[in-house]
């Protein structure tokens, strides 16, 4: 995760939003290819935690930032996926209870598309 980080005079804001979309990729190939969700959860989290003082971020921004990626692309790739990325990342992870932003209206309904969805589709 560290590597990904890595960038000159980059802003907070900005890692924390690279932290979001690297933690998403890594669950969208989860889903791709059948793996564990909570482990590569519980690994994104980790690793954001551990690399999150060498980029000058808080444990607990990284921490959220990881939780979030890996939620919003839990929630597209269904309800299975969603739930247990939430019950991985809602836990003490290294010593960071992670503490996640309430979603905007807008974002509950994103998150619930699959499901409303569900059996029209398929």
């Amino acid at each position: 995760m560290l590597a990904m980080l890595r960038g000159q005079n980059e802003v907070s804001g900005a890692i924390l939003h690279r932290i979001s979309h690297n933690s998403g990729v890594a669950v969208r190939e989860t889903a791709a290819r059948g793996g564990d969700f909570e482990s590569v959860a519980t690994g994104l989290v980790a690793g954001a935690i551990e690399s999150a003082t060498k980029m000058g971020l808080s444990r607990e921004e990284a921490a959220a930032a990881a939780a979030d990626g890996a939620l919003r692309a839990a929630s597209i790739a269904g309800s299975h996926a969603f739930e247990t990325v939430e019950k991985a990342v809602t836990r003490s992870i290294d010593g960071v209870q992670v503490v996640m932003k309430k979603p905007t209206c807008n974002q509950q309904i994103t998150n619930r598309i699959p499901e409303l969805l569900k059996g029209h589709y398929e």
